[in-house]
């Protein structure tokens, strides 16, 4: 084939997470942090009643 290359012969992976192979391969970039993922941050004031509040904006527009 005149020094084309027709094949690569690699080590079997069979260990390695499917994150840990797509990031390998440069299809995944690998995590900046590790542990538990954090929750995103409370909206609005903690200290307001939502349901009391809405049931007290419909009361008014009814009137």
């Amino acid at each position: 084939m005149s020094g084309t290359p027709v094949a690569r012969l690699v080590p079997i992976t069979g260990s390695q997470s499917l994150l840990d192979r797509m990031v390998a391969e440069g299809r995944a970039a690998a995590p900046a942090a590790s542990g538990p993922i954090p929750l995103p941050p409370a909206l609005g004031d903690p200290g307001i009643d939502t349901a009391a509040a809405l049931v007290w904006m419909r009361d008014e527009e009814r009137w």
